[in-house]
This record gives C-alpha cells, sequence and structure tokens, in this order.
C-alpha cells in the first residue's frame, strides 16, 4: 500500500514535471519563431533601405560621372586637339552593378579568407557588420531564455559591454552557430 502511494505520488511528480516542460518547450519554440520572424523582418527592411539609399546616391555619381565626362571631352578636343570617345555605357552599366554587389556582400560580411579568425566566435562577435551587431543586439534582448543559468548569474557582476558579449556567446552555442558562415 505505501509502495502503491509512493508509486503514485512520484508518477504524478514526473507527469507534471513533464507538462511543465512541454509546455515550456512550447513557449520556447513559439518566441524563437516570433524572433525568426522579426529577424527576417529586418533583414528586409535593412536590405530595403539600403537599396533606396544606394539608387539615391548612384544617381548622384551618375550625374557627377556626366560632368566629368564632358570636362573630359572639353579637354580631349579643345585642349589636346584629340577626336573624343565617350566610354561605352554597358561598361559603365557593369561597373555600377558590379559596385552594388560587392557593396552588398562586403556589408553582410568579411571574406572568409580576409578574417583568419572565423572559427572563433569572440572574433565573430568584435568583428562584424552593423547588421550583424543589430542582430545580436536584438537576440541578447529577445533571445535571454537561451542563456545558460551560469551565464545569467555572472551578468550581474561584469560590465554592460562584456556582459553582452558573453550573453551573444552563449545565445551562439545554443543555437550551434561557430564560424561566420552559419551567421549568414
Amino acid at each position: 500500500s505505501s509502495l502503491m502511494a509512493k508509486y503514485s505520488k512520484t508518477d504524478k511528480q514526473y507527469k507534471q514535471e513533464n507538462m511543465d516542460l512541454t509546455e515550456e518547450y512550447r513557449r520556447i519554440t513559439e518566441q524563437f519563431q516570433d524572433l525568426q520572424g522579426k529577424y527576417k523582418h529586418f533583414q528586409m527592411s535593412d536590405a530595403k533601405k539600403f537599396d533606396e539609399i544606394w539608387a539615391m546616391k548612384e544617381s548622384e555619381v551618375k550625374k557627377l560621372l556626366g560632368q566629368v565626362l564632358q570636362a573630359d571631352k572639353i579637354i580631349h578636343e579643345q585642349q589636346l586637339g584629340l577626336y573624343w570617345y565617350p566610354p561605352n555605357e554597358e561598361s559603365v552599366n557593369a561597373a555600377f552593378h558590379e559596385a552594388r554587389i560587392r557593396a552588398k556582400s562586403m556589408g553582410k560580411k568579411k571574406a572568409a579568407e580576409q578574417n583568419p579568425q572565423a572559427d572563433n566566435i569572440q572574433a565573430l562577435i568584435t568583428d562584424v557588420s552593423p547588421e550583424v551587431r543589430r542582430m545580436f543586439t536584438l537576440l541578447c534582448d529577445e533571445a535571454g531564455f537561451l542563456v545558460e543559468s551560469k551565464v545569467r548569474k555572472l551578468l550581474d557582476n561584469v560590465a554592460r559591454i562584456e556582459g553582452d558579449r558573453m550573453k551573444i556567446d552563449s545565445i551562439l552555442k545554443a543555437l550551434g552557430i561557430t564560424n561566420e558562415v552559419d551567421i549568414d
């Protein structure tokens, strides 16, 4: 009889613990999915802003290029007495397009061969683009549940910047991110 009571009590305790853990898992999964949605939203918003600003600056550069080409034409024809050949418009447009692609890729990440410490999480945390730094800040604010309890206890005794680094390090480890490729 006491054995059955003990079994019943233990069974009830484990069932409750299982329900609590299941609910916590569901809640964490929901938070993670929400975080992914926010990240995608900010990523798309940043890309749209980049494209808008790039287009604006590109039109300014093209106007200045037109002025430089006009000056080049005048120098060739009036000062040097040579016939002036305008640059191929396709190659100019290709150069603008290539510059845009290069700027986007450099904004997202530095090339792996330029960053020999890419496998080091600390290097990832300190040597990142502003976009990734914003993502890390968002992760610190929204994904605190991924920070290990040991790290949470240590955070009370350290400066904010170092604390953020420790949080990011813990979150990246929890997510299985070990190099720059994983971040992308």
